[in-house]
């Protein structure tokens, strides 16, 4: 796709005297006064110049830098860059932090948007980054103590996850067979008015991890209904918060399932360096803790990001410790959110 060279973002980098070094430098300096690690050099520069949309934050900080070089005020529009700036709805969704009750309004938010239609939304785009910061959060987080519930509504009990995890199964099914957007309107409806509502209510602790578990599972459904529309901004999104919900349940099994499918959609858009950390992180935060055949589905996404990147030895020794694994799987040990990776599904794998 052919871009449009960035004059806004020239002109303004004339009339602040500033290069593209110079630039790249203030950036990174205003980021990390705001508590950012930003990786930004006079090539990323070069790429904005040509056409290239940086991430929202980014152009703001952008545009902050040429201000305080130039002595005048240049908004997103003067620089090119009105485009990129998306409702805070959608820029809260691609973080991993804060507490689960976070999690819950910024999947409400996320929902409503989507059963809206809002074009932002559906046409958001994937943030590379937020991957990164993600699978680092998740590998080096601890145990996390459920918020008290005293006052809270809805109860939920036991009966009401076997409930989400039923549905999800009919839903997943529906999928398998059908397609990943066959009914995913009424998934998300399901989703918005029945499972969001239940992560900020009253519940015992062994009853909140479980909860937490199948909405996680049921997000990972929802972001995959997304991805197979070719929403992937938004299935990235979903992603994410399905893997804080995930280590907020202590699933570090559910949570390997979601760095796996942000492998798999990161190799899909020809990120195959990210899809290999995504691969790897699933693996190691897994490792002593999954069962044979998740293990073995980690493996292969690995596998799928070496072939990818065109890493015939890499894709070689991954595609071993997958069959390894798979080698040693008791379909009675795994969740039942693995089942479908049987023989079959790894030979599928190998053959891409």
């Amino acid at each position: 796709m052919s871009r449009m060279p960035n004059v806004g973002l020239a002109n303004a980098m004339r009339r602040a005297v500033c290069l593209n070094s110079g630039l790249a430098a203030r950036v990174r300096q205003l980021a990390q006064e705001d508590g950012v690690s930003l990786s930004c050099t006079h090539v990323d520069v070069k790429r904005w110049l040509d056409g290239v949309k940086p991430r929202p934050a980014t152009a703001r900080f952008i545009a902050e830098a040429l201000s305080r070089k130039a002595g005048v005020t240049f908004s997103l529009d003067d620089i090119g860059f009105a485009g990129v700036v998306t409702p805070e709805t959608l820029e809260q969704s691609l973080a991993h932090g804060g507490g689960i009750s976070d999690v819950g309004s910024r999947l409400l938010g996320l929902t409503r948007r989507d059963l809206a239609d809002d074009p932002v939304a559906l046409q958001s785009v994937v943030v590379p980054d937020a991957w990164g910061e993600s699978l680092i959060a998740w590998l080096l987080s601890r145990p996390e103590p459920l918020p008290a519930r005293a006052g809270a509504t809805p109860s939920v009990g036991r009966w009401d996850v076997e409930a989400i995890r039923a549905t999800t199964e009919l839903f997943a099914n529906m999928g398998f067979q059908f397609g990943g957007g066959h009914a995913r309107s009424a998934l998300v409806q399901y989703y918005n008015r029945e499972v969001i509502p239940m992560l900020s209510g009253k519940f015992t602790e062994p009853v909140g991890r479980s909860l937490y578990s199948a909405a996680a599972e049921i997000t990972e459904l929802v972001a995959w209904t997304a991805y197979d529309l070719g929403r992937h901004g938004l299935a990235q999104r979903y992603f994410l918060q399905g893997l804080r919900l995930a280590q907020a349940a202590g699933d570090r099994m559910m949570g390997g399932l979601l760095l796996a499918d942000m492998s798999h959609q990161a190799n899909y858009l020809g990120r195959h360096d990210q899809a290999i950390q995504l691969a790897r992180a699933a693996q190691e935060g897994c490792r002593n803790v999954a069962t044979a055949t998740p293990m073995a589905l980690f493996f292969a996404m690995e596998a799928r990001a070496h072939a990818g990147n065109g890493d015939e030895a890499g894709c070689v020794r991954a595609l071993f410790e997958a069959e390894r694994h798979f080698s040693r799987r008791n379909v009675d040990d795994d969740p039942s959110w693995v089942s479908y990776f049987d023989s079959a599904e790894l030979a599928s794998e190998g053959a891409h």
